[in-house]
């Protein structure tokens, strides 16, 4: 069982698997009376992306997550306040934390640097993941200067994946009539397989596809939106045998148009 499980989760990702214990490297907080199960450690050893501990641990889930407050709060991390994760609204759903483990929180110290997020399932104990972020994956939950949407498209819904798939919203941004966020999706699905899915959910909400490319490695479409004068480009890049990155522009072409004519406009002044 032991060697399987080491292979499973090595398959995609370099990682390590500690049995009934824990790194001291990534200082995850144990409470009193824990069961320690064990720990997966994924990325390079000397540098690693994450590290997830699970435990059981017992109470009810308000105890848990009280307790883990407190833990993470001797150590100088703080809960992240309730809201949107980066990408959502006219970007892509985050969906990292397993519908099992539905109840939890983030943790932060500061804008940058590692994070913890908690996932705490149901039963008494309970079964619980923490999990240690590098925060080198180009995303930060903890940072004030990602996710925040631009005025006017905080209602473009979102994109989500398909069912199985995880993805880890990334950050955005973008100015008046433009808003442009990222993600990574972790699945060896093609690339215009994935682009197939975001065009159905785009059909739902009575967009028109404008254009479409697809080849091996890269696939987007283009669709003119029923929202305003929006339309939105989704791009889907292998960027690895089992991740993708996800790519979304969304933008007013009338907007656009005045601020170019403007722009050159001054041009033309200066000169």
């Amino acid at each position: 069982m032991d060697e399987l499980a080491r292979r499973i989760i090595s398959e995609y990702q370099p990682a390590d698997l500690h049995v009934g214990d824990i790194p001291e490297r990534f200082a995850i907080p144990v409470p009193e009376g824990a069961r320690v199960v064990g720990s997966v450690v994924r990325g390079a050893p000397d540098d690693p992306d994450s590290a997830t501990a699970y435990l059981d641990v017992p109470g009810t889930t308000d105890q848990v997550r009280a307790t883990f407050d407190r833990l993470f709060s001797e150590r100088g991390f703080r809960p992240k306040a309730p809201g949107s994760f980066p990408g959502q609204g006219a970007g892509f759903q985050h969906s990292m934390t397993s519908p099992r483990m539905a109840h939890g929180a983030t943790y932060c110290a500061g804008e940058d640097g590692p994070f913890y997020t908690l996932g705490i399932g149901a039963g008494d104990p309970a079964p619980v993941s923490v999990l240690w972020n590098g925060g080198q994956m180009g995303w930060n939950p903890c940072s004030s200067r990602a996710g925040h949407p631009v005025q006017g498209m905080e209602d473009i819904p979102s994109l989500s994946a398909p069912p199985g798939v995880m993805v880890q919203a990334g950050g955005g941004g973008g100015s008046p009539g433009a808003w442009y966020a990222q993600g990574l999706a972790f699945t060896d699905m093609p690339a215009r397989t994935l682009v197939d899915h975001f065009a159905e959910q785009l059909a739902a909400t009575q967009a028109t596809q404008l254009a479409r490319e697809d080849a091996d490695s890269a696939s987007w479409g283009r669709w003119k939106l029923p929202t305003k004068d929006l339309e939105t480009i989704v791009a889907v890049i292998a960027a690895r045998p089992a991740m993708r990155l996800l790519l979304r522009y969304t933008f007013s072409p009338g907007q656009q148009r005045r601020q170019n004519w403007m722009l050159q406009s001054s041009t033309v002044r200066l000169r």
